[in-house]
C-alpha cells in the first residue's frame, strides 16, 4: 500500500513540476492603417490586450512620412498567438 502512496506523490510531483501554460515569447506587433481618405485626424493609436495593463495603454499611431499611412511598432512577452486591438481616433 505504501508503493502506491508514493508513487502517486511523485506522479503529483511530476504534474506539479511541468505545466501545461505555454512559454511566452517576445512578439512585435506592427500596426498600418491608411487614413489618406480622413481629414484632420488628432490622436490616432490603438489599444489592445497585449499592453500592460490590458485594455489601458494607448499605443500612439504616426505618419512619419506624411502618406496618410498611421504606423505603430510594439514589442511585448506574450504566449497567444492571436491579438485584439481597437484603433482609435479623433477628428477636429
Amino acid at each position: 500500500m505504501k508503493s502506491y502512496k508514493s508513487i502517486s506523490l511523485v506522479v503529483i510531483l511530476i504534474l506539479m513540476m511541468t505545466s501545461c501554460v505555454k512559454e511566452t515569447r517576445l512578439k512585435t506587433v506592427l500596426i498600418k492603417v491608411d487614413m489618406s481618405n480622413i481629414d484632420s485626424i488628432v490622436s490616432p493609436g490603438i489599444r489592445a490586450q497585449f499592453t500592460s495593463p490590458a485594455w489601458k495603454e494607448l499605443v500612439p499611431l504616426t505618419d512619419k512620412d506624411n502618406d496618410g499611412i498611421y504606423e505603430a511598432k510594439y514589442q511585448c512577452q506574450a504566449a497567444q498567438y492571436a491579438i485584439k486591438f481597437k484603433w482609435l481616433y479623433s477628428i477636429i
